[in-house]
Formats: C-alpha cells, structure tokens, sequence
C-alpha cells in the first residue's frame, strides 16, 4: 500500500532461522573456523598420541557448545530479537523517517510501543537473501523480508545503497 510518499508494508513475522542467519551471521564462521581448526589438529594429532582423541572429543562436547550458548545469549535473547520475532508492519517515509509498528501476537498480550528512526540514523542497507537488513548507527538492526513490501515499486527508490 502506497499514498503518495508513505510505503506501509504487509503485516509480517520474521522466523527465528531468519532473524539467527542476521543476527549471528557476523560470528558463527568466525567460531566454526576456529572450532574446525581446533578439532581437525586434534584429530590429526591423535595419530600419533591417543590422548589427543579426548582432546578432540572436549573440543567437540564442551567447546563448541560454549560458543554456542554464548551466541544464543548475546544475540538472541535480546529486546532486539524479540522486537524482530514478533509480528509488525513497517511504515517508510524515504529520505525522512521509518517506523516500526509492532502488533500484538494475541488478544491478551499488549504489543510493543511503535519505534520511530529518523532516516539519517540509517547506517547501512544491504539484502541478505530476501531480507533487507537495516543497520542504525546505535547498532540495532531491522530486517524486513523483500515479499512484504509493495511489488510495484523499484527497492532503488526505496533505499538507494541497495544495489538491484
């Protein structure tokens, strides 16, 4: 739906895999890298030392779970993660403002208040897939899928950073 300069995308939920590809997209190679590189000198170490198999084996039950958890908990049990799950439409004004105006998931629950950016907080735009990921210069982020918005009109226009 479009009025003149205002472009108000469709009701939408993110999905937790897509919000975890975004989110943690930054960390997980880093921590497989060293996770993998860990395990492979492990493993080939054990060839000639067998205690190097039980190294191999804490690196893979204790190590890798630990990074795990630590990015599940600093990056997906945030007010950010939740503002993102739950369900919102968007409101873009180009060149001045977007606003994201979260709905309540069910009757009994309030939802979360409309949060409102000037659009010179915008740090970058990219796509990532289907998403656009919105990054803001206080380091918070708003993804919104590329099926919500309007089909009628360039995302160019929209956001000019992005290239088509």
């Amino acid at each position: 739906m479009t009025e003149q300069n205002h472009i108000i995308t469709e009701t939408y939920r993110l999905t937790p895999t897509a919000h975890l590809k975004v989110a943690a997209g930054a960390m997980l190679p880093t921590f497989g890298w060293i996770s993998s590189i860990l395990l492979s000198a492990a493993i080939i170490a054990s060839i000639f030392d067998i205690r190097f198999v039980f190294m191999a084996l804490i690196i893979f039950f204790i190590l890798i779970p630990m990074m795990m958890s630590y990015i599940y908990f600093s990056k997906l049990l945030t007010v950010e993660a939740q503002r993102s799950l739950s369900p919102k439409h968007i409101l873009i004004i180009p060149g001045q403002s977007i606003t994201e105006i979260p709905e309540s998931a069910d009757e009994s629950s309030d939802p979360l208040p409309a949060k409102k950016r000037p659009w010179t907080e915008i740090a970058d735009c990219r796509k990532s897939g289907n998403i656009i990921v919105i990054d803001f210069t206080d380091r918070q982020r708003l993804l919104i899928p590329l099926k919500v918005l309007p089909g009628n009109i360039p995302l160019y226009k929209i956001f000019p950073s992005i290239p088509t």
